[in-house]
C-alpha cells in the first residue's frame, strides 16, 4: 500500500456542531505551522447518530491548511470509543495518510499542540504513536478529585497508570495494528496502552471548551473508566482474586484469635465472640460474592472482545459519508 504524504484528523461528534465549527479554523491556523513531513490535511468527522444537524458557518475554501472535511454518519449512537474506532476504520480502507490524528470536537484538545505531536511523531520516523498526556487540567476541583480518585483505582486493579485520553497521532503505518485490536472498540487510549505497540507521550496542558457545557454526565463518566478498566479485565480478575484470599485469611487469623481468646484465657467479654466472628466471617462472604461477580462482569467483556472486529460491524453500523470540500 502506498502511503500518502498527508494527514487526517478524525474527530467523534454527538451534537456538539457549535464547538466544532468553532476548532476547525482553530485547526487550519494551528497547521500553518510547519510540521515535519506531513502535506495535506483532511478532517474526518464521526457523526455519533447526532440528533442535531450540522450546520456549517464556513466554507472549507476558507480553512487554507484544511484541503477536505468529510462527515461519517452512524445509523445509532455508539459513544466516543466505538465512534472512534469506526472512524479509524474507515480511514485505513478509504485513506492512505502518513499520519492520523485523533482528538474531540470540544477544543479541550488543543489544536495549538498538534505541531508538536506531529513532530515528534516524525522525529520517530512515523514509527510511534505519540499521545498527548495532560499536565495541567482545566476542570473544577469536584471533578479533577474523582479523577484522581479513577486513576489510584485504576493503578491498584490493573498495575499500570493511565494518564492519556484520545489525543494523539497514529502513524500511518500502525493504522492496520490499531484497528486490529479489538480492546479499542471498549476504550481506544486503554486499548492502546495494553498493547505492545511502540507509543510515546508529551506533556501539554488541556485546553477549555470552546462554548458550552460538557454533555457527558457523571454516569457516563463512571462508564468510562469501568470499560478502561475492563480492558485489563484478566489482570483485574487475578488482581481482584488475590485481595479477596487476603480478606479472607485476615479475617480467619482473626476468627482463631478470637476463638483463642474466648476459651483459653479470661480477657473475653460475654457475647463478643460471637459478634466478632459473625462480623468477621459476613465481612469474607461479601468479599468474595462482591469480586466474584466484578470477575463475572469483566470476563464477559473479554469473551466478547477476543470474538470481535471492527469490520464485521463496520457495513451496519455506517449510515454515509458526506463530503463537504
Amino acid at each position: 500500500m502506498t502511503i500518502d504524504n498527508k494527514m487526517v484528523i478524525v474527530i467523534p461528534v454527538f451534537n456538539d456542531w457549535d464547538n466544532v465549527s468553532l476548532l476547525l479554523p482553530l485547526i487550519s491556523s494551528a497547521l500553518s505551522i510547519e510540521v515535519n513531513d506531513v502535506g495535506n490535511c483532511e478532517v474526518l468527522l464521526v457523526d455519533d447518530a447526532s440528533t442535531i444537524a450540522f450546520k456549517r458557518d464556513f466554507r472549507v475554501e476558507e480553512l487554507a491548511h484544511i484541503k477536505a472535511i468529510k462527515i461519517l454518519r452512524l445509523k445509532r449512537n455508539m459513544g466516543h470509543q466505538r465512534a472512534i474506532a469506526i472512524g479509524l476504520y474507515y480511514v485505513r480502507q478509504n485513506l492512505t495518510p502518513k499520519a492520523v490524528v485523533i482528538m474531540d470536537g470540544d477544543g479541550e484538545d488543543s489544536p495549538s499542540d498538534l505541531p508538536r505531536l506531529i513532530n515528534t511523531c516524525a522525529e520517530s520516523s512515523f514509527s510511534k504513536i505519540v499521545f498527548a498526556c495532560r499536565k495541567k487540567r482545566s476542570e473544577g476541583i469536584v471533578f479533577r478529585f474523582f479523577y484522581l480518585f479513577y486513576k489510584l483505582i485504576f493503578r491498584f486493579l490493573t498495575g499500570v497508570s493511565i494518564r492519556i485520553g484520545n489525543y494523539s497521532v497514529i502513524p500511518g503505518q500502525l493504522l492496520g495494528d490499531v484497528i486490529a485490536l479489538s480492546d479499542i472498540w471498549l476504550h481506544y487510549a486503554s486499548g492502546i496502552m495494553k498493547s505492545h505497540i511502540d507509543k510515546t507521550e508529551i506533556a501539554v496542558d488541556r485546553a477549555k471548551r470552546l462554548s458550552g457545557e460538557s454533555k457527558m454526565n457523571f454516569t457516563a463518566l463512571i462508564m468510562h473508566g469501568i470499560r478502561a478498566i475492563s480492558v485489563y479485565g484478566g489482570v483485574v480478575g487475578v488482581r481482584l482474586l488475590l485481595f479477596s484470599l487476603v480478606v479472607a485469611v485476615t479475617c480467619s487469623v482473626l476468627i482463631l484469635v478470637t476463638i483463642f481468646i474466648r476459651f483459653f484465657t479470661a480477657l473475653a467479654i460475654p457475647g463478643w465472640a460471637t459478634n466478632v466472628v459473625m462480623t468477621l466471617f459476613v465481612i469474607i462472604l461479601q468479599t468474595m460474592l462482591f469480586i466474584l461477580f466484578f470477575i463475572f462482569v469483566i470476563f464477559q467483556n473479554i469473551d466478547y472482545n477476543l470474538s470481535f472486529a471492527i469490520e464485521k460491524e463496520y457495513s451496519y453500523l455506517v449510515d454515509n459519508v458526506t463530503d463537504l470540500t
